[in-house]
């Protein structure tokens, strides 16, 4: 998620009923978690995408998510 985040930045996430497009999101995918971007919402599928777009793995490699694999969604901090 650069340049939002850099190494050693603290987060706050919090599970939520409705998330958006735009939310940033932590979620768990081969055992990892990993902070996304909601990119596009069809139905119950959440397509996720990483800010650094040159170096992220995301919707665009592993396809849509579904919503019990969203961990939670960033409330601190906030730009």
């Amino acid at each position: 998620m650069l340049p939002y985040f850099k190494p050693g930045n603290y987060a706050l996430f919090c599970r939520v009923k409705i998330y958006e497009v735009g939310d940033i999101v932590l979620i768990s995918h081969d055992n990892l978690d990993k902070v996304k971007r909601i990119n596009n919402i069809d139905n119950d599928n959440y397509f996720v995408i990483g800010d650094n777009q040159g170096m992220s793995t995301d919707s665009r490699h592993f396809g849509a998510i579904s919503k019990k694999h969203i961990i939670g969604k960033l409330i601190w901090p906030v730009n």
